[in-house]
């Protein structure tokens, strides 16, 4: 039922997950290092997800922006998980419940990763 709901609101209708650009409006409460140690924050990012070659259930190739990159991403479906790399830098974001996402940020120069807990509302 959760994820029935969760599509729903991440959705909207059986065409986005055809192709429609996703947009997540969020924000990180929370981010964590490796080492486990945490630290709140109310930072903002929004993500934009546009659909460049996927399957009817938004499995496939997009493009992310958040902040002010943009770089190639895979989806495993339009739910998710989110992945995609940045020079040496390797993301990961998925779905926690129907309002909260998780950020993977794997830094492979430094050899260091970071969560961060985000808080999301799908605005398209």
């Amino acid at each position: 039922m959760r994820y029935a709901a969760l599509l729903i609101l991440c959705l909207g209708s059986a065409a986005q997950a055809e192709g429609a650009r996703q947009v997540f409006d969020c924000t990180i409460t929370q981010r964590c290092g490796a080492s486990g140690a945490c630290g709140s924050g109310r930072d903002p990012v929004v993500f934009t997800l546009d659909p460049e070659e996927v399957d009817a259930d938004g499995a496939g190739s997009y493009r992310i922006g958040w902040d002010e990159a943009a770089a190639p991403m895979q989806a495993g479906s339009s739910l998710g998980p989110f992945t995609w790399a940045e020079g040496d830098r390797r993301h990961t974001l998925l779905f926690s419940s129907e309002t909260n996402m998780l950020w993977h940020d794997l830094d492979l120069s430094r050899g260091e990763a970071s969560v961060a807990f985000l808080t999301c509302e799908v605005i398209r």
